[in-house]
């Protein structure tokens, strides 16, 4: 088996085991077409039968590297390839080898014949008239699967056109027999563009018409939306059933220490000249049922405002008309302008909602502070009662 028939084999196994599949463009048929295109140049270009070989070597080599990483893969091509020839040929073609492999990096920098052949070859899709859009779309669609990117075909076309723009042939084979070619892609990729910008033209065409059409329907877009308005009716409603739970909360610690607090008073009092070991315990209890039952109606205890406003509030925003502390000692007729005027502004309306969830809020807020403090001092103290009865009653004799 020749050398160039084990460097095929090689890379072959190479691509079928270790390069992804998402490779679309760079697979193993666009590195049989670049020896293909290497052999037909470098006979062209008067290549003796060494050098020939040395060309197509690298030509087999080029894309390997893509097996180990996607954005360096020249240097590990070149690397790859000295690992597998070293030994079977001379130290100066791997050289060669290494130099040209290097030289297919964009943009294309080759410093010797091989390195010239092989960048033109690398390069020969770019002459293909009938199939150039093609695999231009196998590349656009490589990038997106290696890369991970969704670049669409706008900024695609215009970044082939570039480089088209910026790419050169290097050998007099290329320049005369491909340069035509790509030339004539240069004229589909300008066309290609022209047919994305009609498109995008037609699309901005539409969309100015959906504008019109968004503009006639603009009254109708500033009114309430259901949505908004479902929000703020379910938030009232949880708000409201939480001032409900605590409402009820602060009613248990309420008849629970009124019950105790009786107990106390009309049981324990008298039986403290009997049991003086209970008189510290039953006031500490005493006390803590005290202190919770005052805490426990500060959380229930309503808070009115003066229940009056002038219109010049309501444009401000500086009330909420929605809570009936706020007009309460207002006449029908000075309430009824107020809404009214609170109407004709839907940002108006919105705000009022606003405060009133907000002050809500805050009233919800202060309940609970005082409810928890209520339970606190209960929990704490009637901790520390059971642990004095306790005491007391262990180490404090009767007499």
């Amino acid at each position: 088996m020749s050398l160039l028939e084990q460097a095929e084999q090689h890379v072959s196994q190479i691509f079928e085991k270790e390069i992804p599949s998402g490779f679309e463009y760079h697979d193993m048929q666009h590195t049989r077409e670049v020896v293909h295109y290497s052999k037909i140049i470098g006979r062209e270009e008067g290549l003796n039968d060494e050098d020939l070989e040395t060309l197509m070597l690298a030509a087999w080599f080029h894309d390997s590297g893509f097996a180990r990483d996607t954005a360096d893969h020249e240097n590990h091509s070149a690397a790859m390839a000295r690992k597998f020839l070293t030994g079977k040929i001379s130290e100066e073609r791997i050289r060669q080898i290494e130099e040209g492999i290097l030289s297919t990096q964009i943009p294309q920098s080759p410093t010797n014949k091989i390195g010239e052949i092989l960048c033109d070859a690398d390069m020969f899709h770019l002459s293909l008239e009938e199939e150039f859009i093609i695999r231009n779309i196998k590349l656009r669609n490589e990038w997106n699967n290696i890369y991970g990117s969704t670049m669409d075909e706008r900024t695609f076309w215009d970044q082939t056109a570039y480089f088209l723009s910026l790419h050169q042939y290097f050998t007099n084979y290329a320049k005369a027999a491909m340069q035509p070619g790509k030339e004539f892609n240069q004229h589909q990729v300008q066309r290609e563009i022209e047919k994305l910008e009609a498109k995008q033209h037609e699309k901005e065409k539409e969309l100015n018409k959906e504008i019109k059409k968004l503009k006639k329907k603009n009254n109708k877009l500033q009114s309430p939306s259901r949505g908004i308005e479902t929000m703020f009716r379910m938030t009232a409603r949880n708000q409201i059933n939480l001032s409900s739970i605590a409402d009820n909360k602060a009613n248990i610690l309420i008849s629970v220490n009124s019950i105790i607090i009786s107990i106390i008073v009309t049981m324990l009092v008298r039986k403290f000249s009997e049991y003086p070991n209970i008189i510290v315990p039953s006031l500490i209890f005493l006390l803590t049922s005290l202190v919770t039952m005052i805490f426990a109606i500060l959380s229930t205890r309503p808070n009115i405002s003066k229940g009056r406003f002038n219109l010049s509030d309501v444009k401000a925003k500086k009330v909420n008309l929605l809570f009936f502390g706020n007009f309460y000692n207002m006449t029908l007729n000075d309430y009824e302008d107020a809404i009214k005027e609170m109407m004709k502004d839907y940002d108006g309306l919105y705000t009022n909602m606003i405060m009133d969830q907000y002050f809500l809020g805050k009233v919800l807020g202060k309940k609970y502070r005082l409810l928890r403090t209520a339970y606190t001092i209960f929990m704490f103290g009637f901790t520390i009662s059971v642990v004095s009865f306790a005491i007391f009653a262990l180490y404090v004799p009767v007499p």
